[in-house]
This record gives C-alpha cells, structure tokens and sequence, in this order.
C-alpha cells in the first residue's frame, strides 16, 4: 500500500539495528515479523549516547502534535515521549490547536497540514497572528515535501519542515535545536523584563528625589523673604 505504517516500522528497525520480514499467501494474508538484537540495558530501548544527546533537553519542555489522523498522532507523541521522555500533547484539528496553544505554554508545535476544514496553514497563520502563541515554534511534519509547500510553510512563520515517514534521528535533532532556541528566547524575555521593572524602579526613586531636592531649595528660598513666604509651594503645582 501507499500508507506509512511499514515505512514507519522498517526505519523504527533499522535504526536498533533490527529488521522487518513478511510471508505472504495469495487470499490468506500476509505476515510481517520485526527482529531486533537483544541489548544489555535497563529495557527502556534507548542507547546511552541518545540519552546523553538528550540529557541536556529540560524536562519541563511540552510539545503539541497536531494531526487529523490517530495512529500519525500515536507514532509521533510515543517517539517523542521514548526519546526525550518530555510531555507531548496531542489535537485533532486546527481549532483544538488553536484552543489548546491559547491555554498552554508550548515550547514547540508539529503541525499536519492537510487537515478538513482548517488547514495546517491557516492554523499556523492564526498561531503567528496571536501575541499569546506568536512566539511559540512551529514545524510542518507532512507526507507532501514539494518546494512549494515547504517555502509557504515558511513564508507563514513555520521555523522547520520534516516530511514523513519520520526519522527519529532527525526528530530528535530538531527537536532539541528548536526547544532550545525557544528556552534561550524566552529566558531572554524574562531577563528583559526584569530590567524594564529595574529601570521603572529606579526612574521612579530619581523622581522622588528630585521632587524632594526642589521643595527643599524652594523652602530655603522662602525663608529669606518673609513677604513672598510659601509663594513658590502655593505655586509649584503650575509650573
């Protein structure tokens, strides 16, 4: 067939250096078998050097996988969770991404986008359109991979685009570029923030000071004419 179970599966194979074998009978059906070696290891079927590729990816990451069609969702949020052990949310269409996005702080987005009804470029546009979610990754994970789709995915503020059927190993790589990417932004964010508050803070106390330093110097003026006494006071306020 044309789908992207097996293609899934022989990858999936291959890359714990395993392989996948079918025996078919014309009207019976057909018999697929997986063989994977054995590895000495704590049974989580992830090799050390992705565990050190991925120790430095936070823990507190969330990602959104947005896909009309289950099992596309099933595959990419169980890589997503094996290999990075990271929460990962899944929507069916491009309203509930859009509700989802509004309510959560996602560090990144996988979008489908042929999805009925709302598009994966009209979901990315709105996303891109919102000051609540404009900040927020997207990458376009789709089975088309002509130039024309991937350069409008980028035109509407698409970050990346990775064609199915998936290869964990670059899912992996972008997903600790773009995560870190997204950290790094918002950390910056934050410390900016910080600064304005501080610059507020300290414009706000040079004011005061400089309220007080004149009310103290119009007072020792006064004090020299007893005739013209609180004149400057009583007009302060119009000046």
């Amino acid at each position: 067939g044309t789908g992207l179970g097996l293609p899934i599966c022989r990858h999936l194979a291959g890359l714990m250096g395993g392989e996948i074998a079918v025996e078919s009978e014309y009207g019976a059906g057909s018999v697929f078998t997986v063989t994977v070696p054995m590895v000495p290891g704590d049974g989580s079927g992830i090799c050390r050097d992705e565990e050190e590729q991925t120790a430095a990816l936070s823990r507190e990451a969330r990602v959104l996988v947005v896909d009309d069609q289950r099992i596309n969702l099933s595959v990419a949020q169980g890589l997503i969770r094996a290999l990075y052990g990271i929460e990962c949310d899944t929507a069916h269409s491009g309203p509930e991404c859009l509700r989802k996005a509004e309510l959560n702080d996602y560090d990144l987005i996988f979008m489908d986008h042929m999805m009925p009804g709302m598009d994966g470029y009209e979901v990315c546009r709105q996303l891109q359109a919102n000051p609540t979610t404009s900040t927020i990754p997207i990458i376009f994970l789709t089975a088309k991979s002509q130039d024309e789709d991937e350069t409008k995915g980028f035109e509407l503020g698409a970050v990346d685009y990775i064609t199915k059927p998936i290869t964990p190993a670059i899912l992996m790589a972008r997903v600790q570029t773009h995560i870190a990417l997204k950290q790094a932004r918002s950390f910056l964010q934050e410390q900016n923030d910080i600064l304005e508050d501080q610059v507020r803070e300290r414009t706000k106390q040079l004011e005061g000071l400089q309220d007080a330093l004149i009310i103290s110097m119009a007072s020792l003026a006064e004090t020299r004419d007893n005739e013209t006494g609180f004149h400057i006071r009583r007009t302060q306020h119009y000046v």
